[in-house]
């Protein structure tokens, strides 16, 4: 015998959307709040992060957040291939 799940009211899924973009928010402004903090400023923060390595540091955690590098890896690769064969940078 197969349970039906039962389907969430229109209410109910509005009100827990809410709740996951009031959460998405909250996260988005903590991570912006926290790389502001942090970042190289040669006034405010002169032992901080320099912003290309902060971008460096950001991309890879969202890389790791997503569980995602086999797939990064693969496509950079054939990206690099298909670079190195139509400009000869390997030759």
């Amino acid at each position: 015998m197969t349970e039906q799940r039962q389907q969430p009211t229109e209410q109910e899924v509005f009100n827990r959307l809410v709740e996951l973009f009031t959460l998405s928010m909250a996260n988005a402004d903590s991570i912006k709040n926290l790389k502001a903090d942090v970042k190289y400023s040669k006034k405010e923060n002169p032992a901080g992060i320099p912003s290309k390595r902060l971008a460096e540091i950001t991309a890879a955690a969202k890389l790791e957040a997503a569980n995602n590098y086999e797939e990064f890896s693969e496509k950079n690769a054939k990206i690099q291939a298909t670079y190195e064969e139509f400009t000869g940078y390997n030759d």
